[in-house]
């Protein structure tokens, strides 16, 4: 049985987190280990955190509240993994069905596995994300793995974000989390898995069990911050097909 790492980022969700630990404790198995790392919340997290009882041992990870990190709380989560195999969720992604079961199953330290993800409102109805569009329906995937469009990191990049199960090992070949993304919201997933296909790693979706997005209060002004991440992006994958590393994949 394979054993994971699974790293929860979070900030100033409790009611959520709360629901995010109760569909991981009934998941875990001997040898699993779970890692939370609070971007320095103050709405109780803490407490909450330091009290939980998950069966097995977890290690928690608090930084001073400097603003939106959640690049530099991933590289932490990253660091203290004792598995290789990296099971990745935020705090607003409950798991699901058998996810956990079939993430032991998948995992592949040559591949990124992106995770179905579905949406929740406040009454618990469960219904399909609709950016995810008919890729994500199971009846035409056959076996449940299926390839983004290849020959555009970019393209890629926009498409990887929610749960996703990666090598730890693999993570830091190709860098980690940038850490320039920090301050603003969004892309810094979408950077992680685009060098993940630079480097040559398969950037895969599971669309069996899925993973439930959680309706919460949004980031004021998130999606002017993810434009201005969005054109840093692009020139750093400008960047990163220069790097050697990335030669050999992209042609260069």
């Amino acid at each position: 049985m394979r054993n994971l790492s699974i790293i929860i980022t979070s900030y100033n969700k409790l009611k959520q987190l709360q629901k995010v630990i109760k569909s991981i404790k009934v998941r875990l198995k001997e040898g699993d280990q779970v890692i939370i790392v609070d971007d320095g919340s103050s709405d109780g997290s803490q407490k909450y955190i330091e009290n939980i009882d998950l069966d097995i041992s977890y290690d928690y990870c608090l930084q001073e509240d400097k603003g939106y990190r959640v690049s530099t709380a991933r590289n932490k989560g990253i660091q203290l993994a004792s598995n290789d195999c990296i099971v990745q969720i935020d705090d607003d992604h409950i798991m699901t069905g058998n996810i956990i079961e079939k993430a032991r199953k998948l995992f592949d330290k040559d591949k990124i596995i992106i995770f179905r993800r579905d949406e929740m409102d406040d009454d618990g109805n469960i219904y399909r994300d609709e950016r995810m569009g008919p890729k994500w329906d199971k009846g035409k995937v056959g076996a449940n793995l299926l390839y983004f469009i290849g020959g555009n990191p970019l393209k890629v990049s926009r498409a990887v974000w929610g749960m996703m199960m990666y090598s730890k090992e693999a993570a830091k070949e190709v860098g980690l989390y940038n850490e320039v993304y920090n301050g603003r919201w969004g892309c810094e997933d979408a950077d992680f898995g685009a060098r993940f296909y630079c480097a040559g790693y398969d950037v895969l979706y599971y669309v069996g069990e899925k993973a439930v997005h959680l309706d919460h209060t949004k980031r004021e002004n998130r999606f002017d911050e993810r434009e201005e991440n969005e054109e840093l992006m692009k020139q750093l994958l400008r960047e990163y097909k220069k790097k050697e590393k990335f030669q050999k994949y992209l042609g260069g």
